[in-house]
């Protein structure tokens, strides 16, 4: 039975109908609800990653930090990409910050996070990794 044929028999409208689950007056699970309008934004706002350089040259990149809800980037560079060098960039970073400051990243999957079990018992930093092609 769907939430119109429920809202006819009752000579209500759907949208109200929708409000019992969050009022208490029924017993359902919110997350069975169809979803209407801006989905909630992700708590984690901090990501990092690697920039690498086009030409093809060089193995040097550069580590880049950003806090997107304060817009706040630093730039490391690092010798190449791999885990050991973006281990010291993080330690770096983390160092520059207050205790407590910096607890959690957000990262793609690349390779040069496969330290990320290291990270978080020497720091305390726990990296999540985003979905593949997340804008967020």
């Amino acid at each position: 039975m769907s939430i119109r044929s429920i809202a006819g028999r009752l000579g209500r409208h759907p949208s109200s109908i929708y409000r019992w689950p969050y009022s208490g007056l029924i017993d359902v699970p919110t997350s069975v609800l169809r979803q209407k309008g801006k989905r909630q934004k992700p708590l984690e706002t901090r990501e990092l990653d690697t920039v690498v350089s086009g030409r093809g040259k060089t193995k040097a990149c550069v580590a880049t930090f950003v806090e997107r809800k304060r817009r706040f980037c630093i730039a490391l560079p690092i010798t190449d990409r791999s885990a050991s060098s973006m281990e010291t960039a993080i330690q770096a970073v983390h160092g520059a910050f207050p205790v407590g400051a910096f607890r959690t990243a957000t990262t793609d999957r690349g390779k040069e996070f496969s330290y990320h079990e290291r990270i978080l018992t020497s720091l305390g930093v726990s990296l999540y990794f985003a979905d593949p092609y997340a804008s967020r």
